[in-house]
Formats: structure tokens, sequence, C-alpha cells
């Protein structure tokens, strides 16, 4: 909180920075000649108490710092206090360089990456460390997502890359944070600081928006509010400043929808489901002007800042006459005015030509492969109907050279990297998912001649998938949910809680049911993982923030999904359950997903992460954690939380065969994710064949089968992080035990595991290995560190972000 005065209205206001609200009341403690000086005589006696208390005070401080003073002499690590920005940070051997480190001057290149993103992404320069007001208003401009300036921002991480190469250290001699950090920066550059879907080369930036709106376009609210936010105006010149910068907004977005159409001319488009769930997570990004046109920017949160009071608190009276002469309106009046024609009408415009114009460039969705292996088209698609237009199949501003020609494969190719953070060719990973399809299909197959009583396996598999239709048995409703509920107007009259109470009654009904459930699942899974875990102590992992659960009213939705809070739990946690399935459930899979979701999967992993093991040392390491994020980690966590940390590791499947067969479902739907992702999007794999393969393995016709269908082919590549992250910490755990035999605990092993997430998986193997050989000998160089992952961890995080942004959060899918 602060206090701002207005220096010619006189008042004073609080202003919350990290929700944008505004408290007049505390106006009257401030009124003009008030000091906070009590007006009544005040007991000598009661003075001198306090005098005396306050020495006690100083005394304490004096032996506390004393005794901090003395355990230095014994202890490697010191906290200090950074005096400009009152953050705890770590000091002495943790955090200096190491010589490997200082040898290839690791620490100048981790800067220069730096430096280079926030010249390349300047709508993202609040997001900088070492931000001012100042450096916001000297360089913000909002994404150019034109051809010319992504292939700038290619080139620039391919010579980083090279760089990053070139550097070549020995990776033995880097400590832990200094390891992880160049593996972590390698990644980063490989796949286009970070926006893997930016890559030039690939060209998939054509595309439009998927149902995840991961694209640069899909942020812009946060460049907004923390940017143009920020420049609050005191002098005529500012308040132009602040126009331009709306305008800036405003030319990005009909850039935007330039690339759009030039998609179209190149091949480059979605299947008609895609463009669908594309439309709906872009609707989302923007609910009041979706629903009210260009005049609802008044209420989309990422203006909040230019309509409160506080953003107009140094805007004198002789400033606004200026305006009122100039325009016939007052400053506030100017900028407000300026909303409108710069941000709501584009984005209005934009969502308009989604829907209503891109959309009939779609081509058909079960005409072809279903994905990038059918992309650029040789012709485009009308409406439905292939034209006589030829399109153009090369990368714009790139010329007609070989290397210029557009091919959805070997885009593919390109971006599967970013998701699985390893090497590995598109058809090895179809090839492990049939590997592990047929060692899982087979338990299915025992359940079903369980349930059923039926010896022989056909027979047993009918019945038991007859069963499974059965609404009162599977879903939280016995009956099917009312049409008027289900479509059409459902998805604009039931958009929030209160609504779909009042227009979608029996669905809310049953959405409470699966709540309940729910929250009964969450309740059950924290006591049987007791002994997996250190809730307690100075080895504390799991993460204290609740968990929260929340509707998910985009219509493209199709299965649970979790966002995590803030180091300081500020707001909850939450665990999202998708209101407009067919049918709301399956009960069956609560178990597992709720195991995925929550704990122990996504919150004790992610959350856990954030209040526990941030970098503490700050400095460009601390940046680049911050920025990155790594799918196959977390999760290929949360999947492993299913199976086998919950599934063979507990007893909750012993009694209870249809939650069972929820777990192996969805253990066999990861598998098919890596069959059909790699299928649709480089084998030619068509849509039809992607659903079938859901229902002859996972027994699943359902909507639910559709919408991820839809998800693979709108996201390329992320459904494969899953099991391919599940396999690697698996075999990580296994060869642990093997290796350290007596000395195994299953409770280190996920401490050591989450204190380095989210990572590379390559960072992951080799730093559990150096935990290995620190256990057989701990007088190896730098294992005080790897042995004591919380070590640096006692003071909460060191928080490098300034609390006055907002940040967005990777929504974490099952």
């Amino acid at each position: 909180m602060e206090l701002s005065e207005n220096k010619d209205k006189k008042e004073i206001v609080k202003y919350d920075h990290n929700t944008g609200n505004i408290d007049n009341s505390v106006s009257e403690r401030y009124e003009s000649g008030y000091t906070g000086t009590v007006k009544y005589g005040i007991d000598r006696k009661f003075i001198a108490l306090i005098t005396f208390a306050f020495l006690l005070l100083i005394v304490g401080i004096v032996l506390i710092i004393l005794a901090n003073v003395n355990s230095c002499e014994t202890s490697s690590t010191t906290e200090l206090v950074d005096p400009d920005q009152g953050k705890t940070v770590l000091s002495d051997d943790l955090c200096d360089p190491s010589e490997e480190a200082k040898r290839v001057k690791l620490n100048e290149f981790l800067i220069k990456v730096q430096d280079v993103y926030h010249e390349v992404f300047p709508e993202e320069i609040a997001w900088s460390p070492e931000v001012t007001d100042q450096i916001i208003r000297n360089k913000f401009k909002a994404h150019d997502p034109s051809p010319e300036n992504l292939k700038k921002i290619w080139e620039n991480a391919d010579a980083l890359l090279n760089e990053s190469i070139n550097l070549n250290p020995d990776k033995s001699k880097l400590k832990p944070r200094e390891h992880k950090a160049y593996l972590q920066v390698q990644h980063f550059l490989q796949n286009t600081f970070g926006f893997g879907y930016l890559n030039y080369k690939a060209g998939l930036w054509l595309l439009g928006p998927s149902s995840f709106c991961s694209e640069p376009i899909c942020y812009l609210a946060y460049a907004v509010y923390n940017s143009i936010g920020s420049m609050a105006p005191s002098t005529e010149d500012d308040v132009y400043f602040v126009e331009n910068h709306l305008k800036d907004v405003k030319k990005s977005i009909y850039t935007y929808i330039d690339v759009l159409k030039m998609g179209i001319k190149k091949g480059m488009v979605r299947t008609h489901v895609e463009c669908v769930a594309g439309i709906d997570a872009m609707k989302s990004k923007h609910p009041n002007i979706t629903e009210n046109g260009p005049k609802g920017i008044v209420g989309e949160w990422y203006v909040r800042r230019m309509y409160e009071p506080l953003f107009y608190n140094n805007v004198t009276i002789k400033l606004d006459k200026i305006f009122v002469k100039k325009h016939g309106k007052n400053v506030t009046d100017y900028i407000l005015g300026l909303m409108e024609p710069n941000i709501g009408k584009p984005i209005h415009d934009m969502l308009q030509y989604l829907e209503y114009e891109h959309l009939l460039y779609c081509r058909p969705t079960n005409v072809g492969p279903a994905g990038l292996s059918a992309l650029p088209l040789d012709y485009i698609w009308y409406k439905g109907n292939k034209t006589n237009n030829r399109t153009d199949p090369y990368l714009p501003d790139c010329g007609r050279r070989p290397e210029c020609r557009l091919n959805g494969s070997v885009a593919y190719e390109l971006i599967l990297g970013y998701f699985t953070t390893k090497d590995i060719h598109p058809l090895k990973v179809n090839e492990l998912g049939w590997e592990n399809l047929y060692k899982l299909y087979p338990q299915v197959e025992e359940i079903a001649r369980n349930v059923t009583g039926i010896p022989d396996t056909e027979r047993a598999v009918k019945e038991f998938q007859k069963r499974l239709t059965n609404h009162s048995l599977s879903y939280f409703h016995d009956q099917p949910l009312p049409e008027n509920e289900t479509k059409g107007d459902a998805f604009s009259l039931c958009k929030n809680e209160e609504s779909a109470k009042i227009h979608c009654p029996n669905r809310w009904k049953a959405m409470m049911k699966w709540f309940s459930f729910a929250q009964m699942a969450m309740s059950m899974h924290d006591p049987n993982t007791v002994d997996f875990f250190y809730f307690t102590g100075e080895k504390k992992s799991t993460p204290s923030c609740p968990v929260k659960l929340r509707p998910d009213f985009n219509p493209s939705s199709g299965a649970q999904s979790y966002d995590n809070s803030d180091p300081n739990c500020t707001y909850p946690c939450f665990y999202n359950i998708p209101f407009f399935l067919e049918d709301l459930g399956p009960k069956f899979s609560e178990y597992s997903v709720n195991a995925h979701e929550a704990r122990p999967g996504h919150h004790t992993q992610v959350q856990g992460l954030t209040e526990h093991f941030r970098d503490k040392c700050g400095g460009p390491e601390g940046w680049l954690d911050d920025k990155t994020f790594y799918t196959a980690f977390t999760e290929g966590w949360a999947l492993y939380a299913e199976n086998p940390l919950i599934a063979q590791d507990t007893d909750v499947y012993k009694e209870n065969l249809m939650q069972k067969f929820g777990m192996l479902k969805w253990q066999i739907w990861r598998a098919l994710r890596l069959i059909v992702d790699t299928g649709i999007h480089y084998k030619g794999m068509n849509r039809t064949e992607a659903l079938s393969l859901f229902e002859k393995y996972a027994w699943d016709a359902t909507d639910l089968s559709q919408k991820e269908v839809t998800r693979y082919q709108s996201n390329y590549g992320q459904a494969t992080a899953y099991m391919i992250g599940q396999l690697d910490i698996w075999k990580l755990r296994n060869d642990t035990e093997d290796s350290l035999g007596h000395n195994y605990s299953i409770k280190e092993f996920h401490l050591q595991a989450l204190s380095q997430g989210s990572s590379p998986l390559q960072y992951l193997k080799s730093y559990m290995m150096k935990f290995i050989d620190c256990k057989n000998d701990p007088s190896q160089q730098y294992c005080d560190v790897v042995l004591n992952p919380t070590k640096a961890s006692k003071t909460g995080r060191p928080y490098i972000r300034n609390n006055r942004m907002k940040w967005p959060t990777h929504r974490h899918h099952i």
C-alpha cells in the first residue's frame, strides 16, 4: 500500500497495487493540519515504560545480529537484506559464481540474454527485474506480430544459442544452479526465448489462436495493465505519451489480423473445430468486449488503472484547463476517450474477424490429416469448399529458397522438443505410445472381467462398456442434462457462477455434487501421502496455500485443470472443472484426476516450487528461472503422482475397481496422446482415426474425447509431455533406489526432485546422479548444497517480480 496526495484537491487515497483497489476511507485522517499527534496529556511513567521497552528491543536486535555474525564463521551461506529492494538474498558461496562459471563468463552471457530478451519483447519490459517507471515509459512497445519482427526475434535467439554452445563449460565444475541455468538458457534459446510457437522458420505463428491461447497476442492485456497502466500523467507530454502507446496497441492488433490473412494465402489455417476453440479462448480473455462490443472495454480488468482516480493523482487544475481549452475535455476524460477507439474497437474487430471472416477460411474438420501434417494447404478453402485459388506456401520475408518452404511436419519436429525437453524424434514418441498402450490395455480388460463376473474378455468388455453409459453410475446426474443448458445460448447465458445458478440450474446442481466428490478425494489423498513428503520442519516441500474448486465456463474445455497462486498465497490455488461437458463426470476418474491436479500432483509440485524452491540468489539466473517453464517436468510429475504414487504406493484402489479403472483409463489416455499427437501432426492421421483410437482403447466416445482431440490438434506437441515426463521421473526413482539401497528414502527422493522443478529433464537426470554420488560420498564438491536443498529456502523467496505488476499464469491441464 502507499499513500498519495492530489496536490489540487487535497485528497488522500490508499491504493493497493496488487488488487488495483482504492480506499478513500483514510482521507478523513489526513485532513489539512492533521499531524497525527495526540492532543491529550500522557502519563510520564507510561513514556518511561515505553522507552525502557524500546531499549530492550534494541539490545535484543544487537544480540541477534551478533549471533548471526558468529554463525557465519561456521556457515557457508549468509542471508542479507538488499536495502534498495527490501528482499532477502543469499550471499557467499551458495550464490557466488564458481571458478568455471567465471572462466566461461556464464553470468555475463545470461545478463546479455536477459537484455536482448527485453529488447526484442518490449511489451514485457514491465517484467524486467530492474524496471522503473521511467524505463517502462521509454522502452515499452506493444507486441509486433509482423513477419519481419518475428524473423528478427528468431535470428537473435539463434545467434545467442550458438554463443551459448561456444561457452562449452565443464558442467561437472559448475554449481547446481549454474548447471541448471546453462541448460535452461539453451532450451530457452532453442525455442525462441521460450515461445516455441514463435519460431519464425516453423511458420506456426500464421495459424491464429490455439485453444490454450498461448500466443503473445493472448497476453496483450498484461502489457496494457503493467505498462500503460504505470504511466500516470503529470504533464501535457505525459498525456500524449499515454495516447501514443494506446495507438501502438491498436496497431499491434490490426497487424495481427493482417498476419492471419497472410496465413490464409500461405495455406496455414487450422481446421474448423480448432478455429472455434481458438475463438472461445480469445473471447475468454476479453469477456466484456465479447458481450458488449467496443464499449465493453470499460469493464475489462486490464484498463482498470486508467479508470481509477489515482491514475490522475498528479494532474493539476492548470493541466486540466489546458486540455479543456485544446480538446474540450479535461485530462481524465481525454484519456478515457482514447480507450474505446484504441483498445475496445480493435479488440472487438479482431474477435469479429476471427468469428465471422477468418472462420470461413478454416479447412473442414473431417477432410484430410487433422493436424500440421496437412499444412501448408495447396488451395484456399472457403465455406467448407476447396477453391481454385492456389496458396503461396513460402515463409514471408524469406524468398523462394527450399528452406523457406513451409512444411507442417517439419514444424512439428521443431516444436516437439519445447514440450519434451528431449531430443526425441516424433516416430520414437509414437512407438513409445504403442509400447505403453500394449502394457496397460490388458489391465482394463481384467477389470472388466472382475466387475462383470464374465470370464470371456470380449463379452465382459461389451457389458462393462454398457455400464459406463449408465448416468447414475458414471455421472453426477441421473438423467441427461437439458439441451437448453448444454448448447447454443447456454454458453452466453451461463458465463459465470451467478448466471449459471439461474440459467443452468440442473447443470449447476450436478456441478456442486462434483465439487463435493472432488473435495472428498482431495481430503483422502493428503493422509495417504504422509510417508512420501516432508510436511513440516526444515525439509518441508509441500505447499501451505489452499486449493479452491472453480467451474471452467469455456465451452471448448474438456477436462480439469489447475492454476497455482503466488509465493505469499495472496489468492487461492484453483482446481478448475469444465462446466459444459455434455455429461458432468465421470465419477470413476475423479480419484486419479484429483491426484494429478491437486495433491500430490500439480499443487504439490507447482505451488510447492513457488513457495519453497524458486531461485533465491536473484541475478540473471533468478530471472531465467522465473521466465522458464517445462511441461515435461510439471505434467510428468503430475502423471507420476497418479501412477505409481497413488496407484501403486497406496491402497486407494485396493477395494475400488471402478476408480482403478478410471486411473488406468487415464494412463491409457496418455499413451494414446503420444500416438495421436504424433499421428495427426507428423504421420497424416485424420480426426476420425484419432477418435476411433479413444473409443477402442479408452472406451470413450463422449464429447470428452471430441474436445480432447480438438485440444491436441490445436496445441501441437503439448500432449506428448505427460507420459514422457512420467516415465523419466519414474526411472530416476528406480535408479536412485537401486543405487542407494538401504540409504534410499522416498521422502528424500521427492524432496530432491521437487527442489529442482521445473527444469529440463536432462538437468533433472544429471542432478539426481549428483545426488546419488553425494549420498555415497558427501565430501565431494557442492554436496553440502545438493544434500540440503531447502537450505536456501528458509526465509521465503526473494521475489524479483515487481509487486505492482500482474503476471499471467501457466494453466496446468490433465
